[in-house]
């Protein structure tokens, strides 16, 4: 019994692995090139690195909008 417990358990985990396929950054230009594995820990580890890099919120949320838009996600779903 635990034997096909387990075997169903592998099953399931492969599959949901075949279905979520890679991670992928939704927009490259969203992406900060300086940060790197070696300074991982002096950049966005650093307490307030997010506020030193962020666009403005308005420009953040419309750029939210339009990826919702883009994957026929209502706009009220995304909100909080």
């Amino acid at each position: 019994m635990m034997h096909k417990r387990g075997v169903a358990l592998a099953a399931i985990a492969a599959g949901l692995h075949l279905q979520m396929g890679p991670a992928l950054a939704q927009d490259a230009s969203m992406l900060d090139e300086r940060v790197t594995q070696e300074n991982i820990a002096t950049t966005i580890c650093r307490p307030g690195y997010a506020d030193t890099v962020s666009p403005p919120f308005d420009d953040m949320m419309d750029h939210k909008e339009r990826l919702l838009t883009e994957r026929r996600i209502g706009v009220e779903h995304g909100r909080r």
